[in-house]
Formats: C-alpha cells, structure tokens, sequence
C-alpha cells in the first residue's frame, strides 16, 4: 500500500503513478493507494500493545463529513507527558480500523481527549457500522475518492488587472488544497508536485468572445472542448483535469500536468485557432509567473518604470568579485514584483511584459545553471519580446536558455536576430 499520508494532493501522483504500473510488475505486485482497513490491527505502545477494543469514539456530524472524540483509558495517563505519541497511536488505529481512504473522505478532525467522551460514544471496532447506519460510504476506493468535486462561490474582485482567479464568482474543484494554497499563497502542495517533476496550475481565457443568452452555456463547452483537445494531442498521460471555473474576466482549467511542455503546446494549438483574445497557463503559485499562450491585446506600459534604482542596486549587490547569489536575486526579485503587484503599481502583465525585469529574470536563471532555471527562463521572456526591440542582450540571453533546453534550431535563430538587433 502506497500512503498519502491523509494529502489529497499526493494521492493525485499515487493514483496516477498505480496508473502506469506495467503488467509484468503487476504479475507481483498488486499497488495500492491508501492503507486498507484492518479491524483487528494492534499498535505497541508505551504501555503495552493497543487494539481497537481500547479506544472510544464519539462521531459528530458536520454536513457531509463527521468530526471524531477518541479516548483511550490506558493513554490517558500520558496525555501530559507524552501528548503527541497519544495522538499518533490514537489515530493510526482509528485510521486503520476505518481505511486511510475512507478516513481522508469522511473524516474534518480529530480531537483526543483524556477524559471518558459522552454517552453516545461506541468503542472504536464499532464505528465503521455506526457511519454506515449515517449514510456514509466506507468502502470508498482512491479514484472514487478524488473524483467527488467540492463547489465554491466566492466573492469576486471586479478589477480586470487583479491576479489570475481572483475574478471567479462560481467553480468546483477536485483537488481544494491547490486551490486554497494560491489563494493563501502556500505551496507546500506545489513544492511536492515540482520535486516530483509534475506541475499543477490552470490555463486562464479571456471572456469577452463570449456573448448572448447563451453566453454561460459557451463558456462551459469551451472549457469541455479544450479538456478533449489537450487530451486528444498531449496524451493521457500528460495531465490531469481537476477542475474548473468562471470569473468576470476570465474562465478557468486545472490541471496537473505531468508533461507540461506537451499541455502547454497543446494548449497553444488550440487557442491559437480561438477567438480568446488573451490566454495563458499558470502555476498554482501566486506572483507572475504565467506563460502567455494567446495575446492579441495591448499591454499599456505602467506610469513609472517597475523596477526602482533602489532595486536594480539592491540587485546588483547580490554579485560577487568571482561568483554572486543568484537564488537569492532571483528570489528578491520575483518578491518586489509580488510586492508591486499587490501594491498595485503595475499589474502582472506589464511586469511579464517589462524588458528590464526580462533581463534581470533571465540573468538570474542562466546563472544558476541547471535545468529547472534555464526552463523557467524560457518560459518567462517571450511575452517582453513585443519590448526587446534593439536589445541583444535580451535575444542572446532567450538564446542561451532555448539551447540548453534543448531547442536548437530556436536558439539559432534568436541568436542571429539578436546581432541583427544590436551588431
């Protein structure tokens, strides 16, 4: 058993990981998601072996999910001393008894307690039954699991500059966590999905080519028809739709890609042939850090420059006499400009879209040298080319990053626009 550790959003990659386990493991194996129930499961503790038999249980509904009093008289004493090892052998039974699945799909908390729970309480072997007779479902598997949808409403914010999302009025969700990190601004989520080599975010498409009585009709057949597209020419293999939802401004995909180069492509072939002026993919990270797929709008450039002389200082200060600190500047960067976003000096797309915050970006991501950097690096600067007019640094830098990225035939050919543009 494969365990999620009670996160949604690795129970994505486990089942998606189950997925392609080929045939000739599974004559050996028999992969699973979550640990499966075990009535008769025991624990050793401090004090002894623990059963089921040992722990009551005290259900408390809470809409669709329930909320837990456990109590175990034989821990009880070490609730002092050693509250925390209470809680673990606690609730490890709990969840064995119950199924890890099942826990995840029903469960909002858990409260331990030293004292007796209240007359209603059944003795944990029990509790299966008791959610049963409630009308609960416990032999819920993993897909089944993650594929309920929670629906969300909330108040949107009637600014068309504002970040991505914060626009939607009405949308449903497979996997909350993601959702509720960007908006929060956690990515404990994220950073897990990106060290797995996966990526989680939303394609965003405007919504002014949407009109008539049958506007809200339009814009949920676009988003089915780009799901089928995506999946049509990236694979199935390549993503992951979990959601999605309708702003003022902007309707919404999600997804985890596990190829993002291939959703993104695919994508880009589809919006290209829209009527969407503007489109995009990004992150379930808050800050700018899209990849415009469609723009035929006009960025009207911010009143002042975005990047002060106090910040190109404090930039450069991060350069050493040999080497410099380039996660550190690349960090303070993405940071002033989350800052001035919020702010509302300029807004995501003008700082996307701004040459001198380019070439500090793509100077940062080339320095540090693998990968991961020289990617994001290509990622960030086509959307200030409508702006590197005249400046080679911009094309050699873009060229750098395409190259090592493996674009050759790209590289090439910005390096010669690039002594074109500035000999």
């Amino acid at each position: 058993s494969l365990s999620p550790e009670a996160d949604r959003v690795r129970l994505f990659e486990i089942c998606e990981f189950i997925r392609r386990v080929p045939a000739e493991v599974r004559d050996r194996w028999d992969p699973r998601a979550g640990n499966r129930r075990k009535p008769d499961f025991r624990l050793n503790t401090d004090v002894g072996e623990i059963c089921a038999s040992d722990i009551w249980t005290e259900v408390e509904p809470k809409g669709d999910f329930i909320s837990l009093t456990l109590h175990c008289p034989r821990l009880s004493g070490l609730m002092e001393s050693k509250e925390d090892m209470v809680w673990w052998a606690v609730s490890s039974i709990m969840e064995r008894v119950l199924g890890e699945i099942p826990a995840m799909a029903v469960l909002d908390g858990i409260t331990v307690v030293p004292e007796p729970p209240g007359p209603d309480a059944v003795l944990l072997p029990q509790l299966p039954s008791r959610l049963v007779d409630m009308g609960f479902n416990i032999e819920v598997d993993a897909e089944g699991y993650l594929s309920n949808s929670i629906t969300y409403r909330p108040e949107p914010i009637k600014d068309p500059e504002a970040d991505w999302r914060l626009d939607i009025y009405s949308g449903t969700s497979r996997c909350a966590p993601l959702v509720n990190g960007y908006l929060a601004m956690q990515n404990d989520g994220m950073d897990m999905l990106h060290r797995d080599g996966a990526v989680a975010g939303f394609i965003a498409y405007s919504l002014e080519s949407f009109q008539g009585d049958d506007r809200a009709a339009g814009i949920l057949g676009f988003r089915d028809r780009i799901e089928e597209f995506i999946t049509g020419h990236a694979g199935r293999d390549a993503v992951e739709f979990i959601g999605g939802a309708t702003g003022l401004y902007y309707g919404y995909v999600d997804l985890i890609a596990w190829d993002m180069d291939a959703v993104v492509d695919a994508a880009r072939e589809f919006l290209s042939e829209s009527e969407v002026a503007r489109a995009g993919f990004h992150t379930f990270r808050r800050g700018p850090s899209s990849v415009i797929i469609v723009d035929r709008t006009e960025v009207v450039a911010p009143g002042s420059p975005i990047l002060t002389p106090a910040d190109i200082e404090r930039f450069e200060s991060y350069l050493g006499d040999v080497d410099g600190r380039y996660g550190a500047m690349l960090s303070d960067l993405i940071s002033t400009l989350v800052n001035g976003i919020n702010d509302g000096r300029f807004s995501s797309r003008q700082a996307e879209s701004d040459l001198e915050v380019a070439l500090w970006y793509s100077y940062a991501c080339l320095n540090m040298g693998d990968y991961e950097h020289y990617w994001q690096a290509t990622r960030w600067m086509p959307t200030s080319e409508c702006n590197a007019s005249g400046c080679g640094t911009w094309f050699y830098r873009y060229s750098c990053a395409l190259m090592f990225c493996g674009r050759i035939d790209e590289a090439r050919e910005y390096a010669e626009r690039g002594t074109v543009e500035e000999p």
